[in-house]
Order: C-alpha cells, then structure tokens, then sequence
C-alpha cells in the first residue's frame, strides 16, 4: 500500500543545501506513496513567502499506487490538485510512478533534479514555470496536457535513454482555449538516444494554443525522428510528420558536441543551483542587517 501525506492547508518542508529534508521508505522495496497538495492547501505566495513549499529535500522509493484508496493520492512522488505549492531544489528519484503529476492550479517548479522515475513532469496547470530543472532516465521527461494560461518551460535539461512514441524527452499536447494558450519551450538541452525525441500534437481539431518552441538545442542519437508533429492543424488522424503547419514556431539546434552532453548539462544545472543558493544567501544578509 503507498502510504501518503495528504496536504489540506499549509507544508513548509524546507532544508538547506547541506542538510536536505529526507522522505524515504523503510524498506525500499515497499514503497510509500506521494505527498498530494489538495485544493485545500495554501498556494505557495512570493510577494510574502509564505504558503505550502517542498525546497530541498530529498523524496525517494515514492509513487506506489494505492490499493483500494483515493487514485488521486498515488502514481507519482508529488501531486497538485488544484494546489500551487512552490517545488525547487529538490531531489526526486526512484519512484514507480511519475516525479512531479499537476492538474489545476499556478506553478513553480524549479531546479530539481528528478531521475529514476516513470516520468519527470506532467503538466495541466492554470498557468506554470518550469525552469532550471534536469531530468534524466525517466520514461518520459515532460508532458504538457491542457493548460489554460500561459506555460513556460525554459532552460531544463532533458536526457532520456528510453523509447516513448509520444515522446520521449518532450510530448507536448495542444487544445483549443479561448483565450488561446501561450506555450513557450526554449532554451532547453535535450538529449535523446532512443525512439522520437519531441512529439506536438493537436488534441483538437480546432485547436489554437500558440506554441512557441525556439532557441532549444536537441541532440537525438536514436534512430526516430527528432521532432514529430502528430495532427498539426488537421481534422483527421494522419500523421503529418515533419511539416510545419498553422501558427508557431519550432527552431533548434540540432547535434551539439562541443562537450558531452550530460556533462554540460550538470554544469548548467549546477550553476543554476549555485545562482539561486547565492541570491538567497544575499536575502538573509539583508535580513540580517535590517535592509528588508
């Protein structure tokens, strides 16, 4: 059975760099099951800094499925319902099911480091940035469904070794809003060495979301196509392959070597890290001496 910690009004799990908060199993080969942010919770709020926040920890051994419970509390290590808790720093790894599962709600989910798992993110938000996070070995790295404000994804690092046909680093799902949705992929490293690296489709035959997928840079050693673009604008269920058509942009650079790949994308994300560490660093200082 995947025990869980249910979320209904405020978590404040939050460790430092060096001393990182720990959610484990007992036993790892029985493992527990998510921690579920409810509607209930309070939203994570930046202005005051206060609200529901996981900022590093450690969440491992997670994502079991419940047996004869609520489906809503398992299948991945994380979940929002509804809820927007603030999700950064964190390490999240050898789960069954997926990182990080959002439906509803506002988020921020940033510089984590998610691998071993069933996938990193999936995405249903009211709105999301998603930025500075590294995903590696999952069975897909982030998978966008239906979001009705404007999604960022920006400057992650997606490796992947499995073949998934609705993507394996990306797969990213559009549907009809009004006002439409703004999605903005760029500034990602994504490496791919086995089946379609990015798969775009259109869940809707009128489907207006406003994609735009530049200044990414995607290296794919696998033998399927880089980007695949499933339904692009169409009415019927064919295929349409590589062709760009209707409104959006994709712009990459492909095959990168100058240095390994998953070396540069470590020093990226832990420069991100580093940045972050240090911009808190100056906020306590300024705490300290009476500037805030």
């Amino acid at each position: 059975v995947g025990y869980y910690i249910r979320v209904g009004g405020v978590l404040r799990a939050e460790g430092t760099e060096d001393q990182p908060i720990l959610f484990t199993a007992e036993n790892t080969e029985n493992l527990w099951g998510c921690i579920a942010f409810a509607d209930t919770s309070t939203d994570w709020n930046e202005a005051e800094s206060a609200g529901s926040v996981l900022k590093h920890c450690i969440l491992e051994y997670a994502g079991n499925k419940q047996e004869n419970g609520d489906a809503a509390f398992g299948g991945a290590v994380i979940r929002c319902n509804s809820a927007s808790p603030l999700i950064a720093n964190n390490i999240i790894r050898y789960s069954t099911g997926g990182g990080i599962w959002v439906s509803g709600g506002v988020q921020r989910i940033l510089t984590n480091l998610i691998h071993e798992t069933a996938y990193g993110i999936a995405l249903s938000s009211d709105g999301a940035l998603v930025e500075n996070n590294y995903i590696i070995n999952t069975g897909q790295g982030i998978y966008l469904g239906p979001n009705t404000d404007t999604t960022e994804i920006k400057n992650n690092t997606i490796i992947n070794t499995l073949s998934n046909a609705d993507g394996a680093c990306f797969s990213i799902n559009l549907f009809h809003h009004e006002p439409p949705t703004a999605i903005v992929v760029t500034g990602n490293d994504i490496v791919n060495a086995a089946g379609k690296a990015i798969v775009i489709s259109a869940e809707a035959p009128d489907a207006n979301d406003i994609l735009r997928f530049s200044s990414n840079r995607l290296e794919n050693t696998g033998e399927d196509f880089s980007v695949y673009l499933h339904n692009w604008q169409r009415a019927d269920a064919d295929p349409v392959g590589l062709h760009l058509v209707g409104p959006g942009e994709i712009d990459l650079s492909l095959n990168r070597r100058s240095l390994p790949a998953q070396q540069r994308a470590l020093n990226r994300f832990r420069a991100a890290a580093a940045d972050q560490h240090q911009a808190e660093h100056c906020q306590r200082q300024r705490y300290r001496h009476g500037l805030l």
